[in-house]
């Protein structure tokens, strides 16, 4: 493949192969618990302390995820 044909190739998103962390712990989730705690990372509350919710219902988390998870979601902070 020449240049050409590589410059005129539309450009493929590259996955990181990682998950955030986040969307593992809503997998995890019973549905309608994770309504819910989708409602708190969507909230107005800090990433630290949602972070400390998550973690005292036994699915913990980093507030750098939280962070992450809201700018992948475009959840304003």
């Amino acid at each position: 493949m020449g240049f050409q044909d590589i410059a005129d190739a539309p450009i493929a998103p590259r996955p990181s192969g990682q998950r955030n962390r986040v969307d593992v712990q809503l997998a995890k989730m019973p549905p309608d618990e994770a309504v819910h705690a989708r409602r708190i990372l969507e909230s107005d509350r800090s990433a630290e302390h949602v972070a400390e919710l998550f973690t005292a219902e036994g699915y913990p988390l980093k507030h750098g995820s939280v962070r992450n998870w809201r700018l992948a979601n475009g959840v304003r902070q």
